[in-house]
């Protein structure tokens, strides 16, 4: 395992950036939607919201709604450690970081529209930034 490559081999990759601020998006919304909740339960309900999309992310990489177009914008298959150790502990990061420095958050209602839209739009899978980079 790399620290810093292709998903499908290493802890790091350029969607370690998008988890971080989806993280901090998330935590502006739980600013406004639950601000009574205990910072625990808010961390809680962000790891199950983690844990739920890379489940489902992980049916998309191998192909089970049988739609080749989007297993191949996925380009294989997370390396376990990415999925499960790095991804959601960046999301945790984000949100805990935008609860204490809201600076992030004009950051992340600008990052994290575009990097979808330039993901989606521009490159024809989720490495190619990656792969550009290297």
């Amino acid at each position: 395992m790399e620290l810093w490559g292709l998903k499908t081999i290493a802890l790091f990759d350029v969607w370690s950036f998008e988890h971080f601020f989806s993280g901090a998006t998330f935590g502006v919304l739980m600013l406004t939607i639950g601000p009574k909740q205990s910072l625990l339960k808010k961390i809680f309900f962000l790891l199950l919201l983690a844990y739920l999309w890379e489940a489902i992310e992980w049916n998309l990489e191998l192909g089970v709604l049988g739609i080749n177009r989007v297993t191949y914008w996925f380009a294989g298959v997370e390396h376990w450690a990415n999925r499960f150790i790095s991804d959601p502990l960046l999301m945790t990061a984000g949100f805990l970081l935008s609860q204490k420095y809201f600076w992030i958050t004009p950051t992340a209602k600008v990052f994290y529209p575009a990097w979808w839209i330039l993901n989606l739009i521009v490159f024809p899978n989720c490495m190619a930034l990656q792969v550009y980079l290297s």
